[in-house]
Order: structure tokens, then sequence, then C-alpha cells
């Protein structure tokens, strides 16, 4: 055989290496980064009304993609080919990122959203209770330290002392008391349990816990507003954001075509069963 010959058929059986990490490939991207997959397939496929996508595999000269549009389960296949190709797994993952970059650039523009208009209400993390909660608490802490420690013999024939002899003597605000110690600590609890959760930042959460232990369960609510805010951010699906809001800026958690998606809905073409 010829050298020429022998460089030719080495040359054509030159092994794939970016197709041997295709499943890795394929699913990092599906599990990292959801939206470039969406991307990918809205800028690169120029297709619109991508309804979910995923992408399938990869190789030295591009990737394979499944999607389906909005309004039809019917998947739909798409090759996208790199503008050059790559050699390596490593330049594969670095394509992959420069296109998802370029993708997103175009798609949605890069807008700088950390801008606000001075007319733009700012979020409030912490508040005091309402005028109305503060008033009532503060009668109901008063009353029981004054049932506990009020001084008979410096005011025994005052009205307080006379009630709270009615009332049961001093025991039964001691009762009271401890009552609210431990309803205010599961209160605070819970608080801090959420604010974790939710990430709310650690100084806001310090501001919560004495709040929510003096004013109990009508600040805890408002501590939970707070906190259900920030872990919508963080998980909007969870927490019922709408639906219109969900196709837009969060549809990222719903856009990703699963094993059952692939295993229930038939290819373009095909026949359903």
């Amino acid at each position: 055989m010829s050298p020429t010959l022998r460089k030719r058929n080495t040359k054509t059986s030159k092994v794939d290496e970016v197709a041997l990490e295709s499943h890795d490939l394929a699913k990092a991207v599906n599990v990292n980064d959801p939206d470039a997959v969406i991307d990918y397939i809205q800028y690169f496929g120029d297709i619109s009304n991508v309804f979910k996508g995923r992408v399938v595999g990869v190789d030295s000269s591009g990737i394979d993609c499944l999607y389906t549009v909005a309004g039809n389960p019917m998947r739909k296949e798409l090759r996208i080919q790199f503008d050059s190709p790559v050699e390596t797994v490593e330049e594969a993952k670095e394509k992959l990122k420069s296109m998802a970059k370029e993708a997103h650039r175009i798609l949605h523009h890069d807008i700088d959203k950390s801008y606000q208009s001075p007319n733009t209400p700012k979020p409030i993390d912490w508040s005091w209770p309402t005028l109305r909660t503060f008033f009532i608490v503060s009668i109901i802490w008063t009353v029981t330290l004054l049932g506990i420690h009020l001084d008979d013999e410096q005011m025994p024939h005052s009205i307080l002392v006379n009630a709270r002899h009615k009332a049961g003597g001093i025991p039964i605000f001691e009762r009271v008391l401890t009552a609210l110690l431990i309803m205010h600590s599961i209160e605070v609890t819970v608080a801090v349990g959420m604010c974790m959760y939710a990430r709310v930042p650690f100084e806001t959460m310090l501001k919560w816990i004495p709040t929510v232990f003096v004013f109990g369960i009508p600040s805890l609510q408002d501590c939970m507003k707070v906190c259900v805010r920030y872990a919508m951010y963080r998980d909007p699906v969870t927490f019922g954001v709408p639906e219109n809001v969900l196709n837009g800026h969060y549809m990222k958690y719903r856009r990703i075509l699963t094993d059952a998606d692939l295993g229930l809905l038939p290819v373009e073409g095909e026949s359903s069963k």
C-alpha cells in the first residue's frame, strides 16, 4: 500500500473526540444552562415560537437538537453547525459558551436591568408593624408584665391589683407570660428558617428576629411576604409565578424536553401509536 493511500485511510478513520463525549456535553447544557438550549434553537435555528427544547448530541461540527413549538406537541429535529469545526472536548465547551453568549446578546439585547427610575418604589425587606398591631401587642405585654410585677403593698387598693386578684392572681399571669415566650420563640424559629431558605440578606434577618419575637404572628406574616419574594426569584415554578411570567424571563424551569417527553411524543413524520 502506498504511503499516500495509507495517510488517506488514517485521516478518514480519525475518531471524533467530541462525539465520544456527546452524552455528557448535551446533559451539561440541558441541566446547567437550559436558557441556552432555547436560545440556540431560536437564534441559530431562526425559530421564534419555541416551547421546549433539548440538546441530544454534540460532535466536532455542530449540535443536534429536538424542540417543540407552542401549541404543537410534535417534536422537530434541528441541526446547528459550528462556524468552524472543533477538535477537542474543551474546544467544544468553549464553542457552546460563546454561542450561548452570542444568542443571548442578540435575543435579549443585554439590557441593564439594574437601573430603576426615580419613581419606582423600592421593595421593602423589613418594616414596623401597623399602628393597630403595635397598640394591641403593647397592651398585651404591658398587662402581662404588670400582672406579675405589680406590688400589692404599694398599691393595695388600686384597680389593677383588684383586677389581678379577680383574674386569678400572679400565677395566671406567669402562665400567660410563659405561653407568650414559647409561642413567640417558635415564631422566631419559623422566621429564621424561612429567611435562610429564601436566602434573605443576613442583616435583614437580624431585624426580623426581634420584631417577630415582640409582635408575633402579624410581623411573621410580613416576614413571610419578604421571604416568598426572595424565594420566587430563586424558584418561580414552586412558588406559583403566573404563567405569563413563566413564559418570559423564568420559562427556563419548564422548557427542557424531559425523558418522559421524549418517550411519549412522536417525532414529526412518524405516525403516533
